[in-house]
Parts: C-alpha cells; sequence; structure tokens
C-alpha cells in the first residue's frame, strides 16, 4: 500500500489521471468497466489529436470499431486516417457534431499524460480496448458454456471449455506482464 493508502496502481482508476504511483491525494475507487473503456477511449483519442506521429503506429494497432463510444469512433474514424495535423482538415472531415465539439474542446486542452508516460498509457489503453474487452466477453460465453456443458453432463465437453478458459486466463496474465505477445502460444509465460 502506498503512503496514501491506496492499495495497487491500476491504470484505470476513477479519479485519477496518469501519473507517479503512489503519489498523495484522495482515495479513489476502482472504474466500472464502461468507465474505464470509456477513459482509455478517450486518452487515447486525446493522444491522437495532440501526438499526430501516434496516428500510423496505432491504426496498425486498433480499428475504429474497437471504440464503443459513438462520438470516440466517429473522431478516431477521422484521426486514424487522417494524413494532416491540421485541426481544420480534421474538424472539416468531421461529419458528427458531437465530435467536432469533442475535437474542438481536446484542442485546448493539455494533454492527459506527461510524454515520458506516454508510450505507457498507449499500451495499457490499447492492451485494454483490444485485448482485455474481448476477454471479458469470452470469458462470460466460456462460463455460460461450461453451466450448460455441465448441466448435461457432457464431461468432454466441460474439459474442452475449461482447457480454452485457462488458455485465455494464461494470455492475459501474460499480458499484463507487459510482453509483446500478442499470438503466445501454449506455454509461454
Amino acid at each position: 500500500m502506498g503512503r496514501s493508502g491506496r492499495r495497487g496502481r491500476g491504470t484505470w482508476c476513477a479519479g485519477e489521471r496518469a501519473g507517479p504511483a503512489g503519489r498523495d491525494g484522495p482515495e479513489t475507487a476502482v472504474a466500472s468497466p464502461d468507465a474505464a473503456r470509456a477513459r482509455a477511449e478517450r486518452w487515447l483519442i486525446h493522444l491522437m489529436v495532440h501526438v499526430a506521429e501516434l496516428r500510423p503506429a496505432l491504426a496498425e494497432r486498433i480499428g475504429v470499431e474497437d471504440f464503443a463510444d459513438p462520438t470516440h469512433r466517429a473522431l478516431a474514424g477521422v484521426l486514424l486516417g487522417a494524413a494532416s495535423a491540421d485541426p481544420d482538415s480534421l474538424r472539416s472531415a468531421l461529419d458528427d457534431e458531437a465530435a467536432e465539439r469533442l475535437l474542438l474542446g481536446l484542442l485546448f486542452e493539455d494533454p492527459p499524460v506527461e510524454e515520458k508516460d506516454r508510450e505507457r498509457v498507449v499500451n495499457d489503453a490499447v492492451d485494454y480496448l483490444v485485448h482485455r474487452q474481448h476477454a471479458a466477453g469470452r470469458f462470460d460465453a466460456l462460463q455460460k458454456a461450461i453451466s450448460a456443458a455441465q448441466a448435461a453432463g457432457d464431461v468432454q465437453q466441460v474439459r474442452r471449455l475449461q482447457t480454452e478458459y485457462e488458455e485465455l486466463v494464461g494470455m492475459l496474465h501474460a499480458s499484463r506482464k507487459g510482453g509483446d505477445d500478442d499470438g503466445q502460444e501454449k506455454g509461454g509465460a
């Protein structure tokens, strides 16, 4: 526990900006998955607005479909495909009024993280939006399938699904360690 009495140093905590771990401040509650997703989306968009050179690399790692919020999705679509960093060009490419308002607001706000933390925050946000959100849905589906197979007495199916569940847990555990093992095979850590 840090000096402030908080446990851990989760990246996606409600009410916190990315900053030094263990800093003094009010105790914060862990954000809901929806709030964490919205924060990850907004941070990526905010960084893409201010750091145009991030866009091509991000476009290779994340797609418009990974943004759940319609306003974020509209703005991400323009940012990920934009050749120009010019705010007027970005603004004219937007058909969505809410996305245009968001762009204008973000242009006048400082980026949400310091330059030294940028790479970590981008990696965490992409990991959360692309990998963990997909895995969370897959966990739910596997749990339901395991319950159904157990109710049906299908031992083979239960074992197969439990193995798949364990592999998914292993993949998430490896990604939390910070590895770039997107296509990691069984047995690696």
